[in-house]
């Protein structure tokens, strides 16, 4: 029950050194139940399609919500984290 890493395992290519992730708070044993979320900062290229999509496995792959278009290099994504062992990343759609 205690998080002591995080890793990111393929950060793709062309992030900035800026980027950050943020955690949700820990779980509270006998706590009232909570909502987990993340949030994304991102530099991303303006005007390009992108997509968030999640996985069990890293293998296959679901869309997390409607593809979007970049309005500006800056993106602040939040999104809910409503299932444990899930992987998530934005892919650009062509």
């Amino acid at each position: 029950g205690v998080v002591t890493a995080i890793s990111m395992t393929n950060p793709g290519a062309g992030y900035s050194s800026g980027t950050q992730v943020t955690v949700a708070p820990a779980f509270i044993p006998n706590g009232p139940p909570q909502e987990f979320a993340a949030t994304l900062q991102l530099t991303i290229v303006p005007s390009r399609l992108y997509q968030l999509e999640s996985s069990g496995d890293l293998g296959a792959w679901s869309p997390v919500g409607t593809s979007f278009e970049a309005q500006s290099r800056q993106l602040v994504l939040e999104f809910s984290l409503d299932a444990i062992n899930r992987y998530f990343r934005l892919v650009e759609v062509h």
